[in-house]
C-alpha cells in the first residue's frame, strides 16, 4: 500500500458536502491525510472496537484505503460525482486487524461524531452539509417625493437582508465620458423594505440607461448562521 496524492488542484479545490450517508460494506471510498495524501479503498467492517497502545476506540468504521501517522483528523468521503461528496467520517489512523499488524484503515463514522457533538445533549453544532443556495430577492422600487424606495420578496432560508448602496457619478471631459464609482455603504435590514432618505433622487432608472449620475440599491439576501448568501438583485435611481 502507497501513500497518494498532496498536491491541491487550484482548478478543483474542493468538494461539496452534500450528504452523510454511511456507506455499505464493500462500497469504495476516499480519505484525505496530512501525511498520506488523497488514498481510497473499499469498507469491509462497521462499528469495530479497536485498541491501541492500551485506548479502545469504539464502533469505527474501516476499510482498506492507506493511511499513516499525522492523518487523524482527515477527512473520508464517498465521491457521489465530480464535485459532490457523502462525508462518511473522519480518520483515526492505522490499526491491526487479523493478527497483521497496521493493515487497516480506521475511522469515526459520522453518526457517531454527530451522537457525541449534537444528539446527546451537549449542546454542540454540526453542519458540514452545505445548504441550498438561496433565491435573488425580487425586488420593486419607486420614489416617493424624493427618497428612493426599494421592497423585495422574503426568501426562504433567508434571516436577513443586506442593502449594499453605492453611487456612480459621471465625468465628462474633452476625450469622452465616464463613470466612477464610489465606496459601497452596507445596511444589514431585518424586514423586506429599504428608504435611501437623502433625497436626491428624481426616478427609477432602467439597469440599461446611462449617461446619469446614479445611485445603485442592491439587495442580498443572507443566513450569516451557514454562510450563504444570494446573488443581489439590483435597483437604480437617478439623482437630480
Amino acid at each position: 500500500m502507497t501513500a497518494g496524492a498532496t498536491d491541491v488542484d487550484p482548478s478543483s479545490s474542493f468538494f461539496v458536502i452534500v450528504g452523510t450517508a454511511s456507506p455499505p460494506v464493500g462500497a469504495a471510498y476516499h480519505k484525505v491525510g496530512y501525511r498520506t495524501g488523497w488514498t481510497t479503498g473499499f469498507k469491509h467492517q462497521s462499528c469495530v472496537d479497536h485498541e491501541t497502545n492500551g485506548f479502545v476506540t469504539r464502533c469505527s468504521d474501516q476499510g482498506t484505503a492507506w493511511a499513516d501517522g499525522g492523518d487523524s483528523g482527515g477527512s473520508v468521503f464517498v465521491r457521489l460525482d465530480s464535485n459532490n461528496v457523502d462525508l462518511i467520517g473522519t480518520s483515526i489512523g492505522r490499526m491491526s486487524a487479523f493478527g497483521v499488524t497496521n493493515q487497516v484503515h480506521v475511522w469515526s463514522p459520522y453518526s457517531r461524531i454527530y451522537s457525541d457533538m449534537v444528539a446527546s445533549g451537549s449542546g454542540g453544532i454540526l453542519q458540514v452539509t452545505r445548504p441550498a443556495n438561496l433565491a435573488t430577492p425580487y425586488t420593486t422600487a419607486d420614489v416617493n417625493g424624493s427618497n428612493a424606495n426599494v421592497y423585495w420578496s422574503t426568501v426562504s432560508g433567508a434571516t436577513e437582508y443586506e442593502v449594499i448602496t453605492q453611487e456612480f457619478v459621471e465625468t465628462c471631459d474633452g476625450f469622452g465620458c465616464y463613470v466612477t464609482g464610489y465606496p459601497e455603504t452596507r445596511t444589514r435590514v431585518l424586514g423586506t423594505s429599504y428608504s435611501d432618505t437623502r433625497g436626491i433622487f428624481s426616478r427609477v432608472l432602467d439597469p440599461s440607461e446611462v449617461g446619469y449620475n446614479y445611485t445603485s440599491i442592491r439587495i442580498v439576501a443572507k443566513n450569516p448562521a451557514d454562510a450563504n448568501y444570494s446573488p443581489p438583485s439590483e435597483q437604480r435611481f437617478a439623482q437630480y
